[in-house]
């Protein structure tokens, strides 16, 4: 009896993993995407080079752009295994598929388990006599091969999702077995509940809705409540855990103070209102794609039509009318249909944190991950129902019903495949958002930066950019900016510098206190000779960031362009002081001492930049410029000659070409350099003619 029960779970964990694995196993070499660069491959924290417990510990604090010197927990248990990834693995994506994956599978698996224990608690042992194993497995499948469960496994950085949903089923599964254990087992157990509800907790903060979902387990599944007054005390409870779970959620999603939430509305493209209008339509949607999932449903990237009022779109009343006819019906019926109640109510209590009032964006189909859990068990209780009904009465609708799941599996799992194909890489995932959602900003921008910095097609790129402009997105003027910022860059790297700071100057408008495109523009003046504005545009910088290395750096520079070398000589020592390591600084302030005359330190400098970057050509160019300068034939020589044995002369030639073509370049003279150069490789040619 032992080896049937063990057989009854080692075969369902087998098919689990077997399916799951088939359909995503073309996922394992899919690229980086959108979040994933600020939460791992950018962020420094959890790139950890040992298991020292200091490192360790510096995984728990790895906030996307976090204040170094007040660090804050940030999702540390998913965090912990992002740097676990990358201490093995670096930025290759195929270890961070394979605990993803296998994450899905545990899920899966644990959901299997707990199916299987609900389906024998006192509400519906005695109810439901049918093959525990079967339903289970069925409602499992259903959920886990889903095409809408993709985002959450696929997209790396939402390994927080899954990981949460796993600690959190598994919480729910430690609750179910203390439940039916002696004292001091059940004990272990509920402390397990625990720690499975803070570990889920670490990995994304949705998961503070496992207490009520355990108060709907016990309610549902193991409580009579038969008398009025264990019903007002149960209907209390419920009601406070409700109020708390939605508050601490805000908290734990804003880290701030309960009403703190209002003011991300400012950088919506919606109000607090029409947040509260629009969600009930994309709930209502979200169900319709998991029991419709075609893939051209799903994407990364939705148009959405704000509601505005209760009317406007019409669909905005019936879907309010519909959560609340779906709540109020699951509530009356808790003891009449518990499987369907508990598969409610569940749903829509795991979409009360993401889906309701935080001004997060609207729609991510990722969300549904945990909600969905329970949508198939009346599914598969139901067909389970039909097919013993009809196995011995009309054998053709039983083997329509037998071929109906295996075939609906299937179909399901392939398109779970194909959408996994859309994920192969950044150019492809953002061509099927833009499919899908046309009147989009983000998949265009995102769609443009791919052809620039993965195919170098600059054209494209702006002409994708420049569309995103006239297209919808959830941060409308970040939105416009982000593309005013790459057209103006994009036009600079074309060497279009008069259209750059059009576009330039346009981005300012929108955000001025943007450090990055003001310097930008900076650059783009310098390029076209105006260093009049540059100057004034670096003393502005400069009297907010006083000590920036960049900017004194450019303040130095415009200073030596203007032969103003004394002048420059001083910006260039701050910002060697305040970044001592830096080949640039180094070099130009090689440059400007060796103007001022000063050549014996210009010497120390220039070799310190040689050392910072022994194979860069311009310290060798500024090296024997200076030794010209100082008249030091022997350096002159010493120089000249090491030039010549590792540098081509079309090298050579290229580089002295764009110094004398970028104003951004170290001003080095031409004239100079090529004299000094032709004379060392007239001399190395008289004397190979000579040995010969």
């Amino acid at each position: 009896m032992k080896n049937n029960n063990q057989n009854k779970i080692l075969l369902p964990f087998v098919l689990i993993a077997l399916f799951i694995s088939v359909i995503y196993s073309n996922t394992l070499n899919s690229s980086w995407h959108f979040d994933d660069y600020d939460n791992i491959t950018q962020n420094s924290k959890l790139h950890i080079e040992n298991l020292k417990f200091d490192s360790i510990v510096q995984t728990l604090f790895a906030m996307p752009g976090g204040n170094n010197d007040n660090p804050k927990l940030y999702r540390p248990t998913a965090c912990f295994t992002f740097g676990i990834n990358w201490y093995f693995g670096k930025d290759d994506v195929r270890g961070y598929h394979v605990f993803n994956i296998t994450i899905h599978i545990l899920t899966s698996f644990v959901l299997f388990l707990l199916i299987t224990k609900l389906l024998s608690t006192p509400a519906l042992k005695k109810r439901y006599k049918g093959n525990k194993y079967f339903v289970a497995l069925l409602a499992t499948m259903l959920w886990a091969i889903n095409p809408i469960q993709v985002q959450a496994v696929t997209y790396i950085v939402q390994r927080m999702a899954s990981l949460a949903a796993f600690f959190y089923v598994l919480g729910l599964f430690f609750y179910v077995c203390g439940r039916s254990a002696p004292n001091l087992k059940g004990l272990i157990y509920y402390l397990m509940v625990v720690v499975s509800f803070l570990l889920a907790l670490g990995s994304k903060e949705n998961a503070i809705t496992l207490p009520i979902a355990v108060i709907l387990i016990e309610i549902i599944f193991y409580q009579k409540i038969e008398s009025l007054k264990k019903k007002q005390i149960l209907l209390i409870l419920a009601f406070v855990c409700i109020l708390f779970t939605f508050t601490s959620g805000v908290f734990l999603f804003l880290k701030e103070g309960p009403l703190q939430f209002l003011d991300g509305y400012s950088n919506r493209s919606f109000t607090f209102i029409e947040r509260i209008l629009t969600e009930p339509r994309i709930l209502m949607g979200y169900i319709t794609k998991i029991f419709y999932p075609i893939t051209s449903r799903i994407s990364l990237e939705h148009d959405i039509t704000v509601s505005t009022s209760i009317l406007k779109p019409f669909t905005t009343l019936l879907s309010i009318v519909g959560i609340l006819g779906s709540v109020g019906f699951s509530l009356i019926t808790l003891k009449k249909h518990p499987i369907l109640s508990f598969a409610i109510l569940f749903f829509f209590l795991n979409h009360i944190i993401e889906s309701s009032v935080i001004p997060l964006e609207l729609i991510f189909d990722h969300r549904n991950y945990l909600p969905s859990f329970f949508l198939f068990l009346p599914v598969a209780v139901g067909l389970e129902k039909i097919i013993v009904l009809y196995e011995n009465k009309k054998k053709l609708i039983y083997i329509m019903i037998v071929f109906f799941v295996p075939l609906l599996m299937m179909c399901l799992g392939f398109g779970t495949y194909v959408w996994n194909m859309a994920w192969a890489t950044e150019k492809t995932l953002w061509e099927d958002a833009a499919e899908k959602a046309p009147n989009s900003a983000r998949p265009i921008q995102n769609l443009a930066s791919s052809y620039y910095s993965k195919i170098g097609d600059f054209d494209k790129s702006i002409e994708l950019y420049q569309k995103s402009l006239t297209l919808k997105d959830p941060k409308p003027e970040y939105s416009k900016f982000v593309a005013l910022k790459n057209i103006a860059g994009l036009y600079y790297k074309k060497g279009e510098y008069e259209t750059a700071l059009n576009y330039a100057i346009r981005a300012i408008h929108i955000d001025p206190s943007n450090i990055n495109i003001r310097f930008k523009k900076i650059l783009i003046l310098v390029q076209q000779g105006d260093l009049v504005n540059a100057q004034k545009d670096i003393d502005n910088l400069l009297s907010q960031y006083e000590n920036d290395e960049d900017y004194l750096l450019m303040k130095g520079r415009l200073l030596l362009m203007q032969g103003k070398n004394e002048a420059s000589v001083k910006y260039f020592r701050k910002a060697l002081s305040a970044f001592p390591y830096n080949y640039e600084t180094s070099l130009y302030l090689g440059v400007a001492l060796s103007r001022c005359g000063e050549y014996a330190k210009a010497d120390i400098f220039l070799n310190n930049a040689h050392s910072l970057s022994p194979r860069d050509i311009k310290a060798f160019l500024a090296l024997l410029e200076n030794s010209y300068r100082a008249e030091d034939g022997h350096k002159i020589d010493i120089y000249a000659s090491d030039l010549i044995s590792q540098f081509t002369i079309s090298q050579i030639q290229a580089t002295l070409k764009n110094i004398d073509k970028d104003n951004l370049e170290v001003p080095l003279s031409q004239s100079i350099l090529l004299g000094v150069i032709s004379d060392k490789l007239n001399q190395t040619a008289e004397k190979i003619i000579g040995d010969s």
